[in-house]
């Protein structure tokens, strides 16, 4: 490993602890500060005589919305330190600064998640295999919305390219079952077989099709808000209006991954369309 990588690891790291630090200091602040209150500060029968019971009733309120509010920047502060991890693939669109980062974390709960998140790093690195074994050692069932479309997405996509694509139906009958409870999790289900259907489509040679679905997927909610998400719709788009015959979009889409994909595989792939 390179001294500027390294050096890079311990930036992010660095901006990472802060935060989290500052999350575990202000649950300890949020603590004490209820503790005192109510143990310490607080007597029942002074305030009743004080204040009557509706006025102590507030009081009491007022104490736990305090602790409340607290509580709440404590969890803020958590979701921007793990943020500042998960936009260095997710947003900078580099995969392996994202994996040496979450290997150096210790990650007590949730690992499912950290592991769906580091076996999309290592597909969009180009290597398949090990985005493979690391979606093999991930209970599906622990994960949910987002995570859970891309464990089943991320391994529909090494089915076709692996010749396997017979058994993405069993997939996707799986992640139905898994997000099909609420609206959001059938529009992510939509989702998974747009972009599966995308490829029957263009495997098919069926362009028509092909682009329906591309257009499908879409619009699924968030889908495109990520940078990463619009690199990869990007480089599938290239795919298809170069099938298509349609050089000026396709032009387009691969100047825009040359332009924004940073060390996604897909823009060595789109240097080699050209």
């Amino acid at each position: 490993m390179d001294i500027e990588l390294e050096n890079e690891i311990q930036k992010r790291l660095h901006k990472y602890h802060k935060k989290m630090w500052a999350s575990y200091g202000t649950i300890a602040i949020d603590i004490l500060f209820l503790i005192y209150m109510v143990i310490f500060k607080l007597d029942l029968d002074i305030c009743s005589w004080s204040f009557g019971i509706f006025g102590t009733f507030l009081i009491y309120v007022a104490v736990f919305a305090a602790y409340a509010a607290i509580a709440v920047l404590a969890c803020l502060l958590e979701a921007f330190g793990k943020l500042e991890i998960e936009k260095i693939l997710f947003e900078e669109c580099d995969p392996f600064l994202y994996e040496a980062c979450t290997m150096r974390i210790k990650q007590p709960f949730f690992k499912d998640r950290v592991n769906c998140n580091l076996a999309v790093a290592r597909y969009y690195q180009g290597n398949i295999d090990a985005a493979y074994d690391t979606l093999m050692a991930i209970n599906p069932e622990k994960l949910k919305r987002e995570f859970a479309l891309n464990y089943y997405l991320v391994l529909s996509m090494i089915y076709f390219q692996r010749d396997m694509g017979q058994q993405v139906p069993e997939l996707e009958q799986a992640c139905r079952r898994k997000l099909s409870k609420n609206k959001k999790g059938q529009a992510l289900f939509a989702h998974l077989c747009a972009c599966n259907n995308f490829r029957r489509a263009m495997a098919n040679k069926d362009y028509d099709a092909a682009f329906g679905f591309m257009q499908d997927a879409a619009t699924a909610p968030n889908r495109l808000f990520y940078k990463l998400h619009q690199v990869a719709y990007s480089y599938d788009a290239a795919l298809l209006y170069r099938a298509a015959g349609e050089k000026a979009s396709t032009g387009w889409n691969l100047d825009y991954i040359a332009k924004e994909g940073n060390k996604l595989f897909v823009v060595q792939k789109a240097e080699e369309m050209r």
